[in-house]
């Protein structure tokens, strides 16, 4: 059937030359925009849902317990969303003997098995003795000139720094590799070593507090309010927001592209609503002609429909190509600026899920206010063709 009808879809785009043209242009400007706000909302979501909400120092809570309490780590243990309690060693202030780090320093450990990007050397695998990480460069103070310094930690992979805390105990840890400074949860000077080796060093120091933190570890960050709830009860509990990043101003950018996106998707709602009642009724003539020799309602919305799906077709294929250039050129240059190799990097990315899915979306709504305009043809009177002999 659909063959059949092709002529009358061919003979409308020849009669309709400058509105088909409109058309077609408002659709290629809906379909650039809609794309390229897509390849931007995706790898957002995606980063915000990963690297942000389930980061690992994000879905930890720390609680305080009384030493020698080992009821309230089991009973917070049985709170639903909680995977896990660990005791958490407190971090170790130490002196660097050799002065490689450019003074005082600090031995931490990497929480919930988190590595960081690791830019020289190696990651610290498990169980390794004696062995951390170090971000990529120091700021420090020179103390001859008072000026500020960067130190390259690159050159210490390998090496081993000494360090002294304040007990007197001594420390000689080999610095196996060195980590992004975009990281968003580790800071300063500090040495990362394996929870393990950790817990090996905080046996050297004395605990006088008759207290000591616990990570508490959730299943999700959303869930994580539910957790400090509810373990409320049992010891005092709190969320530690070690990130260096504004969680916020991410969060209100992705909200801004969703609400721009739903705008965009209105807009041609709207725009192909607005045209398709007026070219129907333009066409009052041709559809009355339609009806009077036994074209039914289906007939009627097959060449309807053929005629804004060619128009979706075609233009959806050029707007691909304009908005693939668009996003090398503009889009992906302007979010390495912002971001730049930090732990949000990203860039805008057009794949096939990503053309196939705004493909579907408008393809519906093309499909929806066609089947209303082919409706419509329906209370069109067979008399206007006797008003236009």
């Amino acid at each position: 059937m659909i063959l059949r009808l092709l002529p009358l879809v061919r003979a409308s785009y020849k009669r309709n030359r400058i509105r088909s043209a409109v058309f077609f242009l408002f659709m290629l400007f809906c379909v650039i925009l809609i794309l390229l706000t897509v390849s931007v909302i995706l790898p957002m979501w995606s980063n915000m849902e990963t690297k942000i909400n389930n980061h690992p120092y994000n879905v930890e809570l720390t609680a305080i317990i009384a030493d020698g309490d080992e009821k309230t780590p089991e009973r917070i243990k049985s709170v639903d969303h909680v995977e896990n309690v660990l005791y958490s060693p407190p971090m170790i202030n130490a002196a660097d003997v050799d002065n490689l780090l450019g003074g005082d320093a600090s031995i931490e450990y990497l929480h919930n098995g988190y590595m960081p990007e690791i830019t020289a050397g190696r990651a610290i695998r498990e169980g390794e003795k004696n062995a951390a990480v170090i971000v990529q460069t120091i700021k420090t103070l020179d103390p001859k000139t008072q000026r500020s310094v960067e130190i390259d930690c690159k050159r210490l992979v390998g090496r081993t720094v000494k360090l002294l805390d304040m007990e007197g105990n001594k420390y000689a840890i080999k610095i196996v590799g060195t980590y992004s400074p975009t990281d968003p949860a580790l800071y300063g000077n500090s040495l990362y070593t394996t929870y393990s080796q950790m817990l090996e060093y905080d046996k050297r120091i004395t605990h006088d507090k008759g207290r000591s933190d616990y990570s508490v570890i959730v299943d999700h960050a959303s869930n994580r309010d539910a957790v400090e709830r509810d373990c409320g009860e049992f010891a005092d509990i709190f969320f530690i927001n070690n990130f260096k990043i504004d969680v916020g101003n991410f969060n209100m950018s992705l909200t801004v592209l969703l609400c721009v996106l739903a705008a965009f998707l209105i807009m041609v709602v709207i725009g192909t609503s607005v045209f398709v009642s007026s070219c129907i009724s333009g066409r009052t003539s041709e559809l009355a002609l339609y009806r009077s020799i036994g074209y039914k309602f289906s007939h009627i919305f097959t060449v309807i429909f053929c005629e804004y799906l060619f128009y979706l077709v075609v233009s959806t294929a050029v707007a691909v190509i304009i908005a693939v250039a668009a996003a090398e050129l503009i889009i992906n240059p302007y979010l390495d600026s912002m971001l730049g190799d930090s732990i949000m990097a990203m860039r805008a990315q057009i794949g096939a899920a990503n053309i196939l899915a705004v493909f579907l979306a408008l393809l519906i709504i093309i499909f929806i206010v066609c089947i209303n305009a082919a409706r419509r043809t329906g209370r069109i009177e067979l008399s206007v063709l006797l008003k236009e002999k």
